[in-house]
């Protein structure tokens, strides 16, 4: 999905009581993670190894933005902006599964791309997923091709 950053629709506000903040530190980008394999449920030993991996400044990139979204204080929610090419992209918008619903993934998204269009970027785009792409539409995204993805219908085990 393609969007032209200056047509972005401005949807709801964010929630009240979310607070969205840039990633600056170890703990923060550790929550980051936890969030995103809580989000996106993936498998407990996968969100495990995922949590132990040491990142070290991964956050530091300058080309990357990590989101971490909080309701009274705990990460809920997250997003990655990935600065390059002159585009914006934007990835890993994954809400931990209790706190759905509420409009946190679209304040995320909204927060990347108000970012991405005051560091002077033009387009954004970004892979949707069923769960998110009505939000994508409703904030101007325009779909510009589809793929397929294949995955083995058979559990996989992670060590």
């Amino acid at each position: 999905m393609v969007l032209d950053l200056q047509t972005l629709k401005m949807s709801a506000e964010s929630p009240v009581e979310l607070t969205i903040e840039l990633v600056n530190d170890k703990e923060a980008f550790k929550q980051h993670i936890n969030v995103m394999a809580a989000g996106f449920e993936f498998p407990e030993p996968l969100a495990r190894h995922l949590s132990a991996i040491d990142y070290g400044e991964t956050f530091r990139f300058p080309t990357s933005r990590f989101y971490v979204g909080r309701v009274g204080g705990q990460a809920v929610a997250i997003s990655l902006l990935q600065l390059s090419a002159g585009l914006a992209g934007i990835y890993n918008v994954a809400t931990i599964p209790s706190m759905r619903q509420r409009g946190l993934g679209t304040a995320m998204t909204l927060a990347a791309l108000l970012d991405a269009r005051d560091l002077g970027y033009r387009i954004a785009v970004l892979q949707a997923s069923e769960m998110g792409v009505n939000i994508y539409r409703q904030l101007g995204f325009q779909d510009h091709f589809l793929f397929d993805t294949y995955s083995s219908s058979h559990p996989s085990q992670v060590g």
